[in-house]
C-alpha cells in the first residue's frame, strides 16, 4: 500500500511526528510516495496517482485544508490528530501503531462526506467540507442576509451572520450557534443563523440538492464569507452568493470502534477546557 503523508509544521515541531509515521509505514513493509509540510507539499508535483491513502497530520484545520484540496482525487484520507481537539481525525498520535496496522490490513471503512460549492458574484468557485460562514466585520454592527431556497424567499436574518454547513460541519461552528447535531453520513444541508435579532430564528435542515442563495441586503461595513474558517471572501451590500452541494465528496477513513457518537462524548461533551 502506498501513502502520501502531509503534516502541519505548527503542530509538528521539527517534523518529528512526520518522521515517526514514515518509519512506521516502512517498518510495516509499505511505501511512502511523498511526505512534507502542509504549506509546501503541493509544490512538489507529487505522484498522487500512485497513492492509496493520504495521511493528514495536525488538527481539524489541517484536516479540512487537505480534504478540501484533495477530495477531487478520490483518495481516502486518514486524519491523525497532533493538535488540540482533533474531532475530525480518526486517530490520536498515541494510537498510530494500531491505526496503521488496521489500514494496511484493510480493516477500515470509508465514509463519503458531503461538500459544498459556492459561486460568488464575481464567478469565483469556493468549496468547503465543513461550512460556509457569512459574518459581519470587526465592529459590532449587525449584517442583514436575505436567504432564498430554490429561488423561494425564506427570510431576512439580521444579526451576526449565518452558517451553511454540511453534516460534517454540524458539529463545528453550527453547533456553537445552536444548530443540530447531524449524522455525518447523511446527505443534507444545515442552515443556522448566528445571534439573530429575533425571537424565532432556528436552524433549518434542507435537502442536499437545494440551492441556497444568500444576499447581503444591509451592512454598514464589509462583511465576509469564509469556507472552513480558512478561505475568505469580502462581500459588500448587494452581493449575492449561491451555494449548492458539490459534485465531489470527501472520502474519510474511519474505524469500527470510532463512531461519531463516541467522538462526541470524548471530545465535546466530556472534555476539559
Amino acid at each position: 500500500m502506498n501513502f502520501g503523508v502531509i503534516t502541519n509544521i505548527k503542530r509538528d515541531a521539527n517534523e518529528e511526528s512526520l518522521k515517526l509515521i514514515e518509519r512506521k509505514i516502512k517498518a510495516l513493509g509499505h511505501k511512502v510516495v511523498f511526505s512534507g509540510e502542509l504549506s509546501s507539499y503541493e509544490l512538489k508535483n507529487n505522484n498522487y496517482e500512485q497513492v492509496d491513502v493520504i495521511i493528514a497530520m495536525g488538527g481539524d484545520g489541517t484536516f479540512l485544508n487537505i480534504a478540501r484540496r484533495n477530495a477531487f482525487r478520490g483518495i481516502p484520507i486518514l486524519g491523525i490528530n497532533t493538535g488540540h481537539l482533533g474531532f475530525l481525525s480518526a486517530v490520536d498520535i498515541k494510537d498510530v501503531d494500531i491505526a496503521l496496522e488496521s489500514v494496511v490490513k484493510g480493516k477500515f471503512s470509508v465514509e463519503e462526506r458531503t461538500m459544498l460549492e459556492a459561486v460568488t458574484c464575481d464567478n469565483k468557485y469556493i468549496t468547503a467540507l465543513n461550512d460556509m460562514v457569512f459574518s459581519r466585520g470587526q465592529f459590532t454592527k449587525v449584517v442583514a442576509c436575505e436567504v432564498f431556497v430554490d429561488d423561494v424567499y425564506l427570510d431576512t436574518f439580521l444579526g451576526d451572520g449565518i452558517i451553511v454547513s454540511t453534516p460534517t460541519g454540524s458539529t463545528g461552528y453550527s453547533l456553537s450557534a445552536g444548530g443540530p447535531v447531524v449524522d455525518h453520513t447523511l446527505d443534507v444541508i444545515v442552515f443556522t443563523p448566528i445571534s439573530a435579532h429575533t425571537m424565532h430564528a432556528k436552524s433549518f435542515v434542507l435537502r442536499s440538492d437545494a440551492t441556497i442563495k444568500v444576499k447581503i441586503v444591509k451592512s454598514s461595513e464589509i462583511c465576509y464569507m469564509n469556507a472552513d474558517g480558512q478561505m475568505e471572501k469580502e462581500l459588500n451590500e448587494g452581493d449575492t452568493v449561491v451555494i449548492n452541494k458539490s459534485l465531489t465528496k470527501a472520502k474519510v477513513i474511519r474505524f469500527s470502534e470510532s463512531t461519531m457518537f463516541s467522538t462526541l462524548r470524548q471530545k465535546i461533551y466530556y472534555r476539559n477546557i
